[in-house]
């Protein structure tokens, strides 16, 4: 039996992926949103948010999106794929997510984004924010092709302002030049949270859900929370989804610390076996690699032996 119909639940409330509709606005969220709006506020080019992965930066760029929105802002977002952390591809990324094509060079991107957004139909000069999601891997020269970009829009009278967001490597590339791009793009921090969020967090998302209280949150809940997740949205939802499922199939009405603690360590079994198996697959790919060498190696060998012929041949005949 699914646990959303063994608890009474309307959906599933850890998610594995960011859900919007489950967002439980905690203390160390309202701090991070109330940086990055203050710097929004200050009339600022754009802001930074920095954190490590699985703490929750996607759920607050929406949050912080969804916020702009009911202030008649126009939010466009946009995710960065490893492929456009090169010099010069983040602009045409923006480009084609805009609907704009594709381009060759970032001055040509630059021109097209520019035109988009100073010139688009009905916009009648409304505050224009863009989120870029996945930025750590951007290179300086990217991010200050970006800089150059909201100034260029800047000056022709339309607001605009970027909120850049990844892991915390996003702090080298806005630090490892120009001290106008660091400036430009003041970091907020976003922290693992608290013993009181992760508390507000579990049963925020299951109120969302529909929760009556069933199951129940047993003894030493919490304090096994505080173990096995360590202040990491992401972890919870892993520990409280596997959880859920355990406590449906055993009939049991409560979750208590130790199911937790049994839950997080059968998870990372799992992880564990599908490491072993990644690190076998990567064995085999490395020795079917070495043969293949091995083949090139020799083939080429047999060609130097069948050439020394040849010039030993043309050396008898002189």
């Amino acid at each position: 039996m699914d646990y959303i119909e063994k608890f009474g639940l309307s959906a599933r409330p850890f998610q594995l992926v960011p859900a919007p509709k489950f967002f439980v606005p905690l203390k160390e969220h309202r701090r991070v949103l109330g940086a990055l709006l203050r710097r929004l506020e200050d009339d600022a080019l754009g802001a930074a948010l920095t954190g490590g992965a699985g703490l929750g930066k996607t759920s607050i760029l929406a949050a912080f999106g969804d916020l702009m929105a009911k202030r008649q802002a126009v939010v466009l977002s946009i995710a960065v794929p490893i492929q456009a952390t090169q010099n010069g591809a983040l602009l045409d990324l923006i480009a084609q997510r805009l609907g704009l094509g594709s381009f060759d060079h970032a001055a040509e991107a630059s021109l097209a984004i520019e035109s988009f957004l100073t010139e688009r139909p009905g916009s009648g000069r409304r505050f224009t924010i863009m989120f870029i999601d996945n930025a750590h891997g951007l290179s300086h020269t990217s991010i200050a092709q970006l800089l150059k970009l909201i100034r260029a829009v800047r000056v022709q009278g339309q607001p605009f302002a970027v909120v850049l967001a990844g892991r915390p490597a996003l702090l080298s590339a806005l630090n490892g030049g120009s001290i106008t791009v660091s400036n430009a793009f003041a970091a907020a921090s976003l922290k693992r949270l608290d013993s009181a969020d992760q508390q507000s967090y579990v049963k925020g998302r299951l109120e969302i859900a529909g929760w009556t209280g069933k199951p129940a949150l047993g003894a030493q809940f919490f304090d096994a929370l505080d173990q096995v997740a360590r202040g990491s949205p992401r972890a919870i939802n892993y520990v409280m989804s596997r959880s859920l499922v355990e406590a449906a199939l055993d009939g049991r009405r409560e979750i208590t610390g130790p199911d937790l603690i049994h839950a997080a360590r059968e998870l990372g079994q799992i992880r564990r076996r599908v490491r072993e198996l990644d690190g076998r697959q990567a064995i085999a790919a490395r020795r079917k690699t070495l043969q293949a060498v091995r083949s090139s190696i020799d083939e080429i060998a047999a060609q130097l032996k069948i050439q020394q012929a040849r010039l030993a041949a043309l050396e008898a005949e002189r």
